[in-house]
């Protein structure tokens, strides 16, 4: 009689792997559903800060110790660029709502060499869309009340700053296409987007990328690109008929690459592949 044991052993590590990942979430958008990226579990929390709002907190000073944390790893075995942060910002913030930040143990696992997909693939709505180079990750343009995060004084308060906010969750991330940085340019690699390629700072001339916000460049590489504010038309609704190309294209207009498989996972309970390298 043949023993079933090795499928049972291979069917226990998969479903041990898969007890270390943050599952994906789907979300209704301008197209359908499409898949969203859910924060792993929080740490320690500045509670200090609760219901300062308008305090200015200056980094580290005002941190209470629990200061940024946030390491990049190539992992070519498995063809994955890897980021490991806490979520804490490493800038000083305003405070616009009364929350303050809590670590969050974001693991963040995008492909490490990208393809340029045939089609192209709408972000989500509100949520995460990329990780930025300090760990912090970007949220799409919009907020829970569908007003624009990044204009206007309507809708959520602190979400336009390039510095970002705390959301109900205490997770800090930033809509702004700034991304963490004060001052911005198009030699800055500002992150990386969900399906990897990486975001650099805005051009004076807009009209070079593509709807997505990505082009070529000299070494026939894609890469994106952020808008400022005024090379977006806030005044057009966000969603482009069922276009995957949103019209608040701050950050991303849509990916150009596939997110299929993009991974999140808790820093508490993951662990690097041998061959990882900074």
């Amino acid at each position: 009689m043949k023993s079933n044991q090795p499928q049972f052993l291979l069917f226990l590590v998969c479903l041990l792997q898969r007890s270390h990942h943050v599952h994906t979430q789907q979300l209704q958008t301008c197209t359908g559903p499409i898949l969203r990226f859910p924060p792993p579990s929080k740490g320690q929390c500045l509670t200090s800060w609760a219901d300062q709002r308008g305090e200015e907190k200056i980094y580290p000073e005002d941190f209470d110790g629990i200061l940024n944390q946030v390491q990049i790893f190539q992992c070519p075995s498995r063809g994955k660029r890897v980021i490991i942060s806490n979520g804490i910002p490493n800038h000083g913030v305003i405070l616009k709502n009364p929350r303050g930040p809590c670590e969050v143990h974001w693991v963040v696992e995008v492909p490490l060499n990208p393809l340029v997909a045939n089609e192209r693939t709408e972000i989500p709505i509100r949520g995460m869309i990329a990780m930025a180079m300090n760990g912090v990750p970007a949220y799409g343009p919009q907020e829970n009340d569908n007003n624009n995060a990044v204009e206007g004084t309507m809708g959520v308060q602190g979400a336009r700053f390039w510095y970002g906010h705390a959301g109900p969750n205490s997770a800090w991330h930033v809509h702004n296409p700034k991304m963490g940085r004060e001052v911005e340019s198009h030699q800055n690699l500002l992150g990386y987007a969900m399906d990897g390629f990486p975001i650099y700072g805005h051009l004076d001339d807009d009209s070079v990328l593509d709807p997505c916000n990505g082009m070529y460049n000299d070494g026939n590489k894609y890469q994106y690109h952020v808008r400022t504010l005024d090379q977006v038309n806030d005044d057009l609704e966000y969603c482009n008929s069922n276009s995957p190309e949103n019209n608040w294209n701050y950050i991303l207009g849509c990916y150009h690459g596939s997110v299929n498989d993009t991974r999140i996972f808790d820093s508490t309970s993951y662990s690097l592949d041998d061959d990882c390298f900074i």
